[in-house]
C-alpha cells in the first residue's frame, strides 16, 4: 500500500512547518547579505587606512582575513541558493497524475 503522506518509516509528513522554515531561511539569508555588506565596508575602510596612514602591513593582513571571511560567507549563500533551487526543482518539476 502506498501512502503519499508517509516516508519509508511510515511517519506522517508535517507540511505545516514549511512556511515557517522558508521564513527562517529568508531571515538567515538577509543576515548573511547584511553581514557581507558590513565586511565589504570594513575592507574598503582598511584600504583607505592603508593609503592614508603610512602603508602599514597590518591593514593588508586584516584586509586579507576579511576577504577570506567574505568568500566563506558568499560560499555559504551559494550553497543555500543551490539547495533551494534543488528543492524548488524537485517540487515544481513534478507533476501529479490523478
Amino acid at each position: 500500500m502506498n501512502n503519499y503522506n508517509s516516508i519509508g518509516n511510515n511517519k506522517k509528513i508535517d507540511f505545516s512547518n514549511i512556511p515557517k522554515t522558508i521564513e527562517e531561511i529568508g531571515k538567515q539569508w538577509e543576515h548573511y547579505n547584511l553581514h557581507i555588506n558590513t565586511v565589504q565596508n570594513d575592507i574598503l575602510n582598511l584600504e583607505r587606512m592603508y593609503t592614508n596612514y603610512g602603508n602599514n602591513n597590518y591593514y593588508l593582513i586584516l584586509r586579507s582575513e576579511l576577504l577570506h571571511y567574505r568568500t566563506e560567507l558568499l560560499n555559504t549563500m551559494k550553497q543555500i541558493e543551490e539547495s533551494l533551487n534543488e528543492v524548488k526543482n524537485n517540487i515544481i518539476g513534478k507533476t501529479i497524475n490523478y
